[in-house]
């Protein structure tokens, strides 16, 4: 049974929307279409949120994987400190939905990003963005004076995807004295992405590839404390 429209549709409406309410309407679906088993889903959240909870950890799931308000309001009822977003556009629209605690992902060099960056973190009441250069950081540290109040920054490392993020060591250091030098930045922590361990088809190989990966983060983490930060 179908019970809510999706966060967005276009100029004619949701392709779905008369089945809204009608038993057994899933078979009258106009395919492709995202359909969730609501009771799949929720114990997956639970299994998630439980393991996490173990491990001592905080739980903040990319929202790039499912796009939906309703999905991220259920993530934090369980348990989860926010969301994060892969680009501004997922963070402005969970933001629109009331979803705070938001981290994008992806670092921003763009000047209009940058006053996009600055309206989030005035909206939210935690909001973080990703940094792997002195361009973000600069455009950073004016959206940061924009917004009225100091905006939450991590460097970006790189370890191992080579698609953003800067060296780890001495760069990733340099930049967080960067941005902890600012006074309208706040230097959170490091972020560290090896997307393409995903595809290590065999356990035992992904598990030591992802060691030697956080390995360079960790190692990054003790250079900085090292140094202060």
């Amino acid at each position: 049974k179908i019970v809510e429209r999706p966060l967005m549709s276009n100029s004619r409406g949701f392709l779905n929307a008369h089945l809204i309410g009608q038993t057994d309407s899933r078979y009258a679906l106009a395919t492709p279409a995202l359909v969730v088993d609501l009771r799949a889903f929720e114990r997956n959240v639970a299994a998630m949120q439980e393991h996490c909870n173990r491990a001592g950890l905080k739980l903040r799931a990319h929202s790039k994987t499912h796009k939906s308000v309703t999905i991220a309001r259920k993530l934090i009822a369980a348990g989860a400190v926010g969301q994060c977003c892969a680009k501004l556009g997922e963070a402005e629209a969970l933001a629109e939905g009331g979803i705070d605690g938001l981290l994008v992902t992806s670092p921003v060099v763009a000047r209009q990003g940058f006053a996009r960056i600055a309206k989030l973190n005035a909206r939210l009441d935690d909001f973080m963005i990703v940094a792997d250069s002195a361009v973000c950081v600069d455009g950073y540290e004016a959206a940061g004076r924009e917004s009225g109040k100091r905006l939450k920054v991590l460097v970006d490392v790189d370890i191992g995807l080579h698609r953003t993020g800067v060296m780890p060591g001495d760069r990733a250091l340099e930049l967080a004295k960067r941005i902890a030098a600012s006074p309208h930045l706040q230097f959170i922590g490091l972020q560290g992405y090896a997307g393409q361990l995903q595809h290590v088809p065999e356990f035992p190989d992904r598990r030591t590839q992802s060691l030697a990966a956080l390995k360079l983060l960790s190692e990054t983490r003790d250079l900085l404390i090292a140094n202060g930060l």
